[in-house]
């Protein structure tokens, strides 16, 4: 059956089963059990960076020609929904490092080969919010700027920032008179990274800002998006911005999933102020736990309905239709605010127990709210 048939989304719903590979479940777990400390230092630990890059997470998206596996998309879901179940900073994190991959198809191949010289585990992060200047000189650009919410900034090995081309020091325009764009992916080392992410939930993301000062780029780490891609295979045949969407959504609808788990597990033995029953036994709990599985399986459903359709496509060499392009946008949106919304349910339900620090519950509701305050998926 082809990718987006019943068997891949069966295999996806049940995101803690044994046929996620060994090294992305032992990475949950240490992701679980590190979540407090991910949250108190605003990133993720070194250990816990070296744990993702055994899962091949990073890889993922990576072109083969450099030793990426270019996996289909509902396995890039499967992986980010169960990291993101044990800890949203981690699964987000790992989606970023996800999907910043498959970036490398469209770079030109020396630059490509520049950022994986290493192997094709490098950690690539970054903004494509146009906040800088590229200004062209002999052999490449100078780069100056300052990005915002450049998640993974702490353990990225790459960040790439979106740049104004300048010559002659005038912008340099299209023929449409637009400015003349380029994504500039400069290495870690070369870049201040501000640490100023102080926000109310994916704390431990680490997205603070970055910033170039006279930073000398060479031409071939210039990437413009309208490029068409060196690399094979179906993945480059998908727009970059709808390959996007379906494992970012998965980053709240694993949120969901572990509110509903934690709400699931409270009311087995809770025991609500003036009732003589446990919160499982109350007719209005189950009803919030019926609507809120409901809203995440759907939505669920609904993403992998999407994108079985444009990896059927990419896989027979057609077009993705502008139709699919919107569909897919609009199942990502949809998947991370039914999310919120099953989280919102969850958080009312355990009433005031959620409110406590130490309830999975109160970080859940902090996490998904702003996960969709993403431009992608607000």
């Amino acid at each position: 059956m082809h990718p987006g048939g019943q068997d891949h989304q069966s295999r996806s719903l049940d995101i803690s089963s044994s046929t996620l590979p060994e090294a992305v479940r032992a990475a949950a777990d240490q992701a679980r059990a590190e979540a407090d400390r991910t949250e108190a230092e605003g990133r993720l630990s070194a250990g816990l960076v070296q744990a993702l890059r055994t899962t091949g997470v990073f890889r993922m998206w990576v072109p083969t020609e450099l030793g990426g596996t270019g996996v289909d998309p509902v396995t890039a879901i499967a992986t980010i929904e169960a990291l993101a179940t044990a800890d949203a900073s981690t699964g987000w994190c790992a989606m970023i490092g996800l999907t910043s991959g498959a970036l490398a198809g469209l770079l030109p191949e020396a630059g490509a080969r520049a950022v994986y010289a290493s192997g094709p585990d490098a950690i690539v992060g970054g903004t494509l919010a146009p906040s800088g200047t590229a200004t062209i000189t002999d052999g490449g650009y100078v780069v100056n700027g300052r990005w915002s919410f450049a998640s993974g900034s702490l353990h990225s090995d790459w960040l790439f920032g979106g740049c104004a081309l300048v010559q002659n020091g005038e912008p340099k325009l299209r023929e449409d008179g637009r400015p003349e764009m380029r994504m500039i992916f400069m290495p870690t080392s070369e870049l201040g990274i501000l640490d100023n992410w102080d926000v109310m939930g994916l704390r431990g993301t680490g997205s603070n800002d970055f910033a170039a000062t006279d930073v000398f780029v060479p031409e071939h780490l210039a990437l413009a998006l309208d490029t068409a891609p060196w690399a094979a295979g179906p993945l480059w045949r998908i727009p970059p911005l709808t390959l996007v969407f379906p494992p970012m959504a998965a980053v709240p609808l694993g949120i969901a999933r572990a509110a509903i788990d934690e709400l699931v597990a409270l009311a087995a033995d809770k025991v609500p102020y003036r009732s003589s029953r446990r919160l499982a036994e109350r007719d209005t709990a189950q009803a919030m736990v019926a609507k809120a599985e409901a809203a995440v399986r759907s939505a669920r459903a609904f993403v992998l309905e999407a994108v079985g359709g444009i990896w059927e496509s990419a896989q027979r060499e057609e077009p993705v239709s502008l139709q699919q392009r919107a569909i897919a946008r609009l199942a990502g949106i949809n998947a991370a605010h039914a999310a919120a919304d099953a989280v919102d349910l969850c958080y009312e339900a355990g009433g005031a127990t959620s409110i406590h620090t130490v309830s999975l519950l109160q970080r859940a509701f902090r996490d998904v709210h702003v996960a969709t305050q993403s431009v992608v998926l607000s």
